[in-house]
């Protein structure tokens, strides 16, 4: 694990659905909080509408049927409390299974953020539960943005093709040296025209013919990978990502990743700036100041 994440690639291990526990599948959700109403978003329009839980997977469930839908919950769900407190039995089915816990646990030694305390701010890493229809375009459930920290995304459940073959998400993620050519094409664009900077702003999904240019004048090539069912992603920076699948996503921080999250957390702090949306959901030096009080009563411990 540490020589992959060494070398700032994301990278795929599957399959890992045969050791869950629990039901992660449309009828569970539809079932128990199908009377829920949650926040859509048209991934093409960007316009947002409410529906009930249930309805919005009876749609997720049509599309495997030739009706082109290209929808999302609008944010991560459940929206109003943790999952850990919303579906007890699902969170524990799934940190079970995580791979590398010492890492990415949210009780995991090497996961600096175990040591901020329960009654502090509340830090958004997850548990988070992503949801989206098929997408009848190119246009992907979730644009092009950077993570504050790095993720695991096991991803659960999807449609499956046309020709009955397993269904899957399709994961674009760039190398971390090629942000900056990314947002000058984007500015260069029609789609340019946001304020702030054009990844953080997340409007953006890179489509085929932008890949193209980005191919030929910048020698930028993403990698393009399929994620199916019971396969666990390993995302160690920004990315672009289209889906129709159920999954989960949790964030973990490490020591070796502070320097790349301190500088994502001082763009996304000038973003908010700028454009006066979002939110620090990391708190990060708050985080690293809790790490050390809690280290160094440990070792002061150990050494008396």
């Amino acid at each position: 694990f540490l020589s992959l994440w060494s070398e700032g690639q994301p990278f795929i291990v599957g399959d890992i659905l045969g050791a869950m526990q629990g039901s992660w599948g449309l009828d569970y959700f539809a079932d128990t909080d199908g009377s829920d109403v949650v926040s859509v978003v048209d991934c093409e329009t960007n316009i947002s509408s409410s529906t009930a839980v249930r309805d919005f997977f009876q749609r997720f469930e049509s599309s495997s049927n030739g009706r082109p839908l290209k929808l999302k919950v609008n944010d991560d769900w459940p929206p109003d409390t943790e999952f850990s407190m919303r579906f007890p039995q699902l969170f524990k089915a799934f940190v079970d299974v995580l791979l590398v816990p010492d890492y990415t646990h949210l009780e995991g030694v090497a996961n600096l953020t175990v040591h901020f305390p329960p009654n502090g701010v509340i830090l958004d890493l997850g548990m988070n539960n992503v949801h989206g229809t098929q997408t009848y375009s190119q246009h992907g459930t979730t644009h092009l943005h950077l993570d504050v920290t790095f993720a695991v995304n096991l991803m659960l459940y999807a449609v499956a093709e046309e020709d009955r073959s397993p269904g899957s998400a399709v994961w674009h993620i760039f190398p971390r040296s090629m942000c900056s050519s990314i947002c000058k094409l984007i500015s260069e664009s029609d789609m340019g025209k946001e304020m702030g900077d054009p990844i953080h702003n997340q409007k953006t999904y890179v489509l085929q013919e932008m890949l193209d240019p980005l191919w030929v004048e910048y020698d930028i090539v993403p990698w393009e990978i399929k994620q199916r069912p019971g396969e666990v992603m390993f995302i160690p920076a920004g990315c672009a990502h289209q889906h129709n699948s159920i999954k989960v996503a949790l964030d973990f921080l490490s020591v070796s990743d502070l320097p790349l999250t301190e500088h994502v957390r001082q763009e996304l702090h000038i973003q908010r700036i700028i454009t006066d949306w979002g939110e620090d959901v990391l708190h990060f030096y708050d985080v690293l100041w809790y790490a050390w009080l809690s280290l160094s009563q440990q070792m002061k411990f150990h050494r008396n």
